[in-house]
């Protein structure tokens, strides 16, 4: 993994969720994002198809992870298998705090946490930071 610093700062100080913040952080766990399309013509398919992996980019959707609690917490499950998610509204910073555990405490309990303006946000940022520092801790 590389540093995501500058996307979770992004996160942490976005308002609201976007198409193209969830598209940065689908490409920042891995996956592709399906930026680069090339059309074409066959009957009974959408018609474009991504040149950088070769699936059609419109058959899944990319996943709105910063802005459905749900996608956010099966992308946690997918790339932090066995990891605990958590998210909390902070009443008195009246922001959305969310964390991701350890579910063994085999190494630190809390690997990743973030705070934003919403609960997918803040989620999205807790596995960058949790994807940093399992990328640091196994080199």
């Amino acid at each position: 993994m590389t540093d995501h610093t500058s996307l979770i700062a992004r996160l942490e100080s976005a308002g609201e969720g976007s198409k193209a913040l969830s598209m940065d952080v689908v490409e920042a766990c891995g996956d592709c994002a399906h930026r680069e399309t090339e059309y074409y013509c066959i009957q009974g398919d959408s018609g474009f198809t991504c040149t950088a992996c070769g699936e059609d980019p419109h058959r899944p959707a990319i996943a709105p992870v910063t802005t459905s609690i749900d996608a956010a917490l099966a992308l946690a499950q997918r790339v932090l298998p066995g990891c605990c998610p958590g998210v909390a509204k902070n009443v008195h910073r009246r922001d959305w705090y969310a964390w991701i555990g350890d579910k063994h405490e085999e190494g630190p309990l809390d690997l990743g946490n973030g705070r934003s303006g919403s609960p997918a946000l803040a989620l999205s940022a807790a596995i960058l930071k949790a994807l940093s520092t399992a990328s640091e801790e196994s080199k």
